[in-house]
């Protein structure tokens, strides 16, 4: 018996997710007619917890497969069994990936304890139901937290890097075990929205194809950025004399890419402010290296990209990549994003002055 409850713990036996209650699912296993009523009364919880370890499973399983979810949660309170059935279509992506290789992380030390118990078992069979429940009733509450992760993916469509905000108010429910499992869970997220980061600000470049990153790339050209005539005699010095010089030209529309912030995949633990910034950034990166002005020039090539960062990219992916290894922090985060547009601030200054105007001067 103790062998068939360990192995109902670990492996999922039969088609779990058309079970209706719990008393099926308990049905499941041999013998049960020789149970005392208490022993029925352990067997359930430690179904019951076996049950949701296979739904977080069953989830984890099927996003990897990039495969329709369907699943079927049943929950007991008291006598009344309350079923919530849920059927849609998980937006494919990355993060949503990367948090079910974050759930994989988490159920790890659960399957450990497991093992342990059936070599435990396999030394002294004579193991009680009431140890096997004492041993693994600690995650219950961890299951309760991470299937309400998955119904708010499920239900609320939480997608991109949304995920990384609804994600952080775990950390902050002052239960330790669901606090290490979230911050778990978010380190695997955040090893995606930091390569996204990194290749913004340092590249220039959104590589970003499941539309997951708050930072939009509009296909076209953008209206709204101005690019002047430029010449020789139009370098002058002087911060107002130049922002006159500037205004007075005939002004015609770059080819400047548009980029822009898509507000609904904006996290809410990062400011406007701080967002804008970034775009900035990245918007200036890919200026600089595309030079879309001489780019229209017939026969007009750049054999290597302009380097705006002056060998230090290196340098500054390597502190925003820095950031990925612990939970989120605010202060600590918009500190590097400032380091990195001071640095690009002085660079673009001291090499590429007329764009310093036209940036700074309006």
């Amino acid at each position: 018996m103790i062998h068939e409850a360990l192995f109902s713990l670990w492996n999922c036996p039969g088609d779990l997710f058309r079970t209706i209650t719990e008393e099926e699912w308990l049905s499941a296993i041999e013998l049960e007619e020789f149970l005392h009523p208490g022993e029925k009364q352990l067997l359930k919880k430690i179904m019951e917890l076996a049950l949701s370890y296979h739904k977080i499973e069953y989830f984890r399983k099927m996003i990897n497969n990039q495969s329709t979810i369907l699943y079927q949660v049943t929950a007991s309170k008291g006598n009344q069994d309350l079923q919530l059935v849920t059927r849609s279509n998980i937006r494919p992506g990355l993060y949503v990936k990367a948090f079910c290789d974050g759930l994989d992380k988490v159920l790890q030390s659960y399957r450990n304890t497991i093992v342990e118990i059936e070599d435990k078992f396999l030394k002294s069979p004579h193991l009680t139901l009431t140890y096997v429940l004492g041993e693994v009733q600690k995650f219950d509450i961890l299951f309760e937290a991470l299937l309400r992760m998955i119904r708010m993916i499920e239900n609320e469509n939480i997608h991109g890097v949304l995920l990384m905000s609804r994600l952080y108010l775990y950390t902050i429910c002052g239960i330790p075990l669901i606090v290490d499992a979230a911050n778990k869970i978010i380190q695997s997220v955040n090893t995606i929205f930091y390569r996204h980061l990194c290749n913004w600000i340092i590249y220039g470049e959104l590589v970003d194809i499941h539309n997951e990153f708050f930072i939009c790339d509009g296909h076209c050209p953008d209206e709204n950025f101005w690019y002047t005539e430029q010449s020789s005699e139009d370098i002058v010095s002087g911060k107002t004399e130049a922002a006159n010089t500037f205004r007075r030209r005939k002004q015609f529309q770059c080819p400047i890419q548009k980029f822009f912030i898509n507000t609904e995949l904006l996290p809410s633990i990062i400011s406007r402010d701080t967002a804008e910034t970034i775009l900035f950034l990245g918007r200036i990166v890919w200026i600089v290296r595309n030079d879309p002005k001489k780019a229209e020039d017939v026969g007009y090539q750049l054999e290597y990209k302009r380097d705006i960062w002056d060998g230090k990219d290196v340098e500054y992916y390597q502190k925003i990549q820095k950031l990925e290894n612990y939970p989120f922090n605010l202060a600590k985060f918009d500190k590097t994003i400032e380091e990195c547009r001071q640095r690009i601030t002085q660079v673009i200054s001291t090499l590429y002055p007329i764009l310093y105007n036209y940036i700074f001067c309006f």
